[in-house]
Parts: structure tokens; C-alpha cells; sequence
């Protein structure tokens, strides 16, 4: 019993069922991913697109639109690759546009404002936050989070930092 191979239970998927949803519902890769995709935007209260909506902006290679990367499916993988539901901002033409791309562009879009323009952004520019202009990421200095212990480039470029080190100098040494 142990060995026998299950089919995806989403209704005209062929694929072999990897991820164990409920006791009685088998997901392949994809549809596990859409699942959890969905579950996080409602968690999120952001607007929850339909099974179908997502597999029709899915990729049809598996492959991130915006840098190219092979998604990669399943808890314990490198999760920069693994496929993520890009809400962009609303547009006139659009009321929810949607996308998957590669967890680490769904986080660099973020910083670029959401839009379905920065998907042409190219992939080594950032956002400065505090001048609000697009730099080279080399142009960003990096910190630890307290929290978390990770490393995570700056929201501001590192001539911003300066500036604003700065003024905090200045601002402590009035409250003395």
C-alpha cells in the first residue's frame, strides 16, 4: 500500500501527486505550491485569485519570467527558487493583476514599487528608498536583522546611510 503512486487530485491534472494535502487529497508540486499561494494571500488579506486564474499567469516551462531561474518545489529547497504569486499594484486596464515569479523577484519587485513596469527593470537595480532612485545593488550596503541573524542588503544607498547617520548624530546630540 505504501508503494502505490497517486495522481494529482486537481481536476485534469496527470501528474503524480508528491504533497499530501488532507487524508484524502494528493497535490503534485504545482498545485501544492498554488495552494499554499492562495492560503498565504488570504492570510495576508490580499486578493485571492482562483485556481484557474493562477494557472493560466503560471509559466508554462517553470521558469521565472523575470531572471530565468527554474522554480524549485518543496519544503527544505532553496527557497529563493521556489514560484511565488506576484500581486502587482492596480493598474486601469487591470483591478488584481497577478504573476508567478521566483521568490527572490517577488522580493525585489516589492521594492521597486509593485509594478507590472518593473518586470523590465533590469535585475541588478534597486530602489533607494530615501533619494528614490534606481541604483546598482553595489551601491547598497548590507545588515544583519537583530531578529533573524540573516543578512539583508540596505533599503537606503549607501550615500543616503551617510546622510542619514548623520542627522541621528545630530539629533542625539540635541536631545544631550
Amino acid at each position: 500500500m505504501e508503494d502505490e503512486v497517486r495522481i494529482c487530485s486537481h481536476r485534469g491534472c496527470d501528474d503524480v501527486a508528491t504533497k499530501k494535502w488532507t487524508v484524502t487529497t494528493f497535490y503534485c508540486d504545482k498545485h501544492a505550491a498554488i495552494r499554499a499561494m492562495r492560503n498565504n494571500a488570504r492570510q495576508s488579506e490580499k486578493f485571492v485569485p482562483t485556481m484557474q486564474e493562477i494557472v493560466e499567469v503560471w509559466p508554462k516551462d517553470n521558469v521565472c519570467p523575470r531572471c530565468g531561474c527554474d522554480f524549485v518545489f518543496g519544503k527544505g529547497v532553496q527557497s529563493a527558487a521556489s514560484p511565488s504569486l506576484q500581486h502587482f499594484a492596480a493598474s486601469p486596464e487591470m483591478d488584481n493583476p497577478i504573476g508567478i515569479v521566483c521568490h527572490r523577484c517577488n522580493n525585489n519587485l516589492r521594492n521597486l514599487g509593485d509594478s507590472l513596469e518593473a518586470m523590465d527593470i533590469p535585475l541588478n537595480l534597486r530602489r533607494c528608498t530615501r533619494c528614490n532612485t534606481l541604483k546598482d545593488k553595489g551601491e547598497f550596503g548590507w545588515h544583519t536583522s537583530t531578529v533573524t541573524g540573516k543578512s539583508n542588503i540596505s533599503s537606503h544607498c549607501r550615500p543616503c546611510e551617510v546622510i542619514g547617520a548623520a542627522e541621528n548624530k545630530l539629533a542625539r546630540k540635541g536631545k544631550e
